[in-house]
């Protein structure tokens, strides 16, 4: 699949206008004063091919007052599909005709946030979704992030600000540059989407190694402020309290034996007390077995509302793809013979049919959602229920114990004492063995961390097998450095290929040693920028199928670093030669590579691309109400 976007035709529309831009397939020169709205023109694109930011009518006037909304009219591999986008309201809103611009009337648009567009688009163009490993900030865990449309977009839409300067890429942007080195990886198939799932293993296996770091610091730390570094010395010291404990008990036994002894027959009262007690248990035993077969019950319906909701979820997902198919293409049957009917032009779609089964499925879940009420409020009774015979209960314990006081229990001071000392003892060997309980816990931590390490080399082996398989490396930078330097010649900038290369690392461009983003603004690093992006583009003309750019560039302003004559001392500006030379090359790729350029005063050689021209004054600009469409 030769994976390229046609950018066809920018319409911008309001109530009381409409103005049409079409562009050619190869090179479109829009030319003209500054604030015109020739750069505007490429904002609009790119804000209708998912750019976040909205427009400020302040700044565009003349758009806010006259435009409400914006149309691209792109052409895919197969697929022809209009972008609508508002200017005003809903302005995340995307819709998306999958038609030209002339025949959405007839399709059903797809509505979508402008996020979603990128993925979209990914699908048409049969590009990979990546998923790449992350370091979060601040911590050694690690997280995936993917990819997407917008940052190949900063390979294909250079706007003025950045041409020529050091915020080329987004340079000067730390939340989005760190992405431009995989992005180019993704833009050349250096990337396998079957990594995917790998990455994210590779993420969590990190992260739980990393948990187990911090859960044996954060443990080891606690032992050492409770000096129990030892744990033989806590084993003993173990045995020790079991051996005391042991025999206090004994001691307490021989006093319970003689309190037995003196109380060998208990009072009929106490006897009475004890069986309603018992009856008392019992019956809570009973509510809570009831009170279970209730929660069965419960469970078993909320499965099949979940089952009703799936269904109602699965019948909306049906009418949505009725959005993608022609209204005149959907087919009607008559209720009585079955046979196809035609279409009248006035027929709209009809969703009696999906609409009778929507009501069915929520008449269902209302109704189940009735019997689920009543199944709650029947187990709301059984608490309360369950709630009485816990205070009777309670009360009757009360009266057991109140009669036992009555009965003499000899030695019964001798009994409390040894129970508080069991108590203490007690208490110190649960502080031991939660002591032990650590120790064994940092071990076991300990193991598992090595099973994930062990896990997580081989998840990177795994990893490293498949991004071998991959396009060779070698042989794209060995192709896109040499036409780097060639491009360098061309536009008369000396070059050898030990001070002019594309980065192993980065895949950045650098020139005399120093990365794009180190030079200064001016002459010389737009025609680096335009060196490294051509010898892209030039690999995209040579195999289409092979790359991931849309193939399609817009540049805004060339000559801005244009000077007088060739012999300029001004080593910022660029001379005549060089800007004639790009603008050579530029018409050479567009043979295969759509090009919009946006120029003040383009050399006189590129007239027959000069397809507009606006003008500043007497609001001939893009918003010239001479050449309304309404």
């Amino acid at each position: 699949m030769n994976k390229k976007v046609k950018i066809n035709k920018l319409i911008i529309e309001g109530d009381e206008y409409k103005r049409t831009i079409t562009f050619d397939e190869s090179l479109t020169i829009i030319s003209g004063d500054g604030w015109s709205g020739k750069s505007l023109v490429l904002k609009l694109i790119d804000y209708c091919l998912g750019k976040r930011d909205k427009f400020n009518f302040n700044v565009q006037e003349e758009l806010g007052l006259y435009c409400n909304e914006v149309y691209l009219e792109i052409e895919l591999p197969n697929q022809k599909v209009t972008i609508l986008r508002s200017l005003k309201k809903n302005h995340t809103k995307i819709y998306l005709y999958y038609s030209t611009y002339d025949e959405r009337k007839s399709y059903l648009p797809k509505v979508i946030d402008y996020g979603e567009l990128g993925d979209i688009l990914f699908g048409l163009l049969d590009i990979p979704i990546i998923n790449r490993i992350k370091s979060k900030a601040k911590s050694n865990e690690k997280t995936t992030e993917r990819l997407s449309f917008r940052d190949i977009m900063r390979f294909a839409f250079i706007p003025q600000q950045e041409l020529g300067t050091n915020i080329f890429l987004k340079n000067n942007d730390k939340f989005t540059s760190y992405k431009n080195t995989p992005t180019f990886e993704l833009i050349h198939n250096l990337l396998n989407p079957d990594a995917n799932s790998i990455n994210e293993e590779i993420a969590n296996t990190t992260n739980l190694i990393e948990k187990c770091k911090k859960d044996i610091n954060t443990f080891q730390q606690y032992l050492d402020v409770r000096d129990a570094g030892d744990i033989i010395q806590l084993q003993e010291a173990i045995d020790e309290l079991n051996s005391k404990i042991e025999d206090k008990k004994s001691e307490k036994q021989e006093y319970v034996s003689a309190y037995k002894e003196a109380n060998e027959k208990q009072s009929s009262m106490y006897e009475k007390l004890k069986q309603e007690t018992l009856e008392v248990v019992n019956k809570k035993k009973e509510i809570l077995r009831k009170k279970r077969d209730l929660n069965v019950s419960l469970t078993s319906k909320e499965e099949l509302m979940t089952h009703y909701q799936e269904e109602l979820k699965q019948l909306s997902a049906t009418v949505e793809v009725m959005h993608l198919v022609k209204i005149e293409n959907h087919i009607k049957n008559c209720p009585l013979c079955n046979s196809e009917l035609i279409h009248k032009d006035e027929d709209i779609f009809d969703y009696n049919l999906t609409d009778q089964l929507r009501k069915q499925l929520e008449g269902k879940i209302k109704i189940l959602d009735n019997t689920i009420a009543l199944v709650n409020e029947k187990i709301n009774d059984l608490e309360k229920e369950h709630a009485n015979f816990e205070d009777r209960e309670k009360v009757l314990s009360i009266a057991l114990e109140e009669y036992t006081q009555k009965i003499s229990i000899p030695n019964f001071s001798e009994i409390e004492v040894i129970n508080r000392i069991i108590i203490e003892l007690d208490s110190k060997l649960n502080s031991y063995k939660e002591l032990v309980g650590i120790h064994k816990k940092i071990r076991q931590l300990e193991i598992e961390k090595e099973e994930y390490k062990k896990k997580l080399g081989a998840l990177e082996v795994s990893l490293q097998s498949l991004l071998n398989e991959v396009e060779d490396e070698e042989v794209i930078l060995e192709f896109l450095n040499k036409k780097y330097i060639e491009l360098l010649q061309k536009f008369k900038y000396p070059a050898t290929a030990e001070k002019a290369y594309i980065d192993e690392q980065s895949y950045m461009p650098w020139y005399n040693n120093a990365s794009v983003f180190s030079h200064d603004s001016g002459g010389l690093l737009m025609s680096i920028q335009l060196s490294y992006l051509g010898a892209i583009l030039l690999w995209k003309s040579k195999f289409p199928e092979r790359q991931n750019h849309p193939g399609f560039l817009l540049l805004d302003s060339l000559s801005k670093y244009m000077g007088t004559n060739s012999e300029g001392e001004n080593a910022d500006t660029l001379d005549p030669e060089s800007y004639k030379a790009i603008y050579e090359f530029l018409i050479e790729l567009s043979e295969h590579i759509q090009i919009i350029v946006v120029e003040n005063t383009p050399p006189p050689f590129v007239q027959k691309y000069n397809k507009y021209k606006f003008y500043r004054t007497e609001m001939r600009g893009l918003i010239n109400p001479r050449l309304n469409e309404k």
